[in-house]
């Protein structure tokens, strides 16, 4: 058990510095923006969370994959490779302990971006004012609000919880290619399908879109993991 939390450790030493930094600049940002939108009043806060730069939170979970990739960078010979040697873990072990770890980065990256849109709720509310039911119309009628809180919508929690986890699963093979020299294109075509699945419209009718996203991250997730299976397997052979 030891070497499980170890291999965790790691991750997390190498990782928490960036990500926190990533995920309070990205808030300050969206923040500032959102304080300073000219003719504030002309405006429903739907379009204001809406609007751009607010809606580079699309884009955040894709940009932290490569921040974290980043981070993560180390081929044969490197102290991430050498410290993982001496854990005696398998690479497949590495990667299933790091990709939960990641996936926590993940929804605490979500959690903040949703704790972000009640408080652009509460500025508003307490400068304008508004109805008791505002909170409930703008979560339905903002996009991305309503895509970290899809109300009446249990299929939209499975997505996000699934582009949380292979974020995390992508992130995770990504360095362990990185430590065996390769690189797989699965993983950037998964990058650029995440804002398509993020910018989804939102309606119940859009079920069917929902569950096509999380089945199109399995199978992206399936297939990745047994390309790189086959490709160990091969280089051992």
């Amino acid at each position: 058990m030891k070497r499980y939390t170890s291999a965790a450790g790691l991750a997390v030493k190498l990782t928490w510095v960036p990500v926190t930094v990533y995920i309070l600049v990205l808030c300050v940002c969206q923040w500032v923006a959102f304080l300073n939108v000219n003719n504030v009043a002309e405006h429903a806060l739907e379009y204001r969370l809406d609007n751009w730069p607010m809606g580079c939170g699309r884009i955040g979970m894709p940009a932290m994959v490569l921040l974290l990739y980043s981070s993560l960078r180390g081929g044969k010979g490197s102290r991430i490779d050498y410290t993982l040697r001496r854990l005696s873990l398998s690479e497949r072990t590495v990667t299933v302990v790091w990709t939960l770890v990641f996936a926590g980065w993940f929804l605490l990256y979500w959690a903040a971006q949703l704790a972000l849109m009640f408080a652009m709720y509460a500025n508003y509310v307490s400068a304008y004012g508004g109805s008791e039911n505002l909170l409930f119309v703008v979560a339905m009628r903002s996009k991305y609000f309503h895509y970290l809180l899809p109300l009446y919508e249990p299929w939209g929690f499975v997505r996000n919880a699934a582009l949380c986890l292979a974020c995390g699963y992508f992130t995770a093979q990504g360095a362990r290619n990185a430590r065996n020299g390769r690189w797989n294109p699965l993983c950037l075509f998964f990058l650029m399908a995440i804002p398509w699945g993020i910018m989804t419209p939102q309606s119940v009718a859009n079920l069917w879109a929902d569950i096509a996203v999380t089945v199109c991250v399995i199978v992206c997730v399936i297939w990745d993991w047994i390309w790189t299976e086959r490709w160990m397997r091969s280089e051992e052979a």
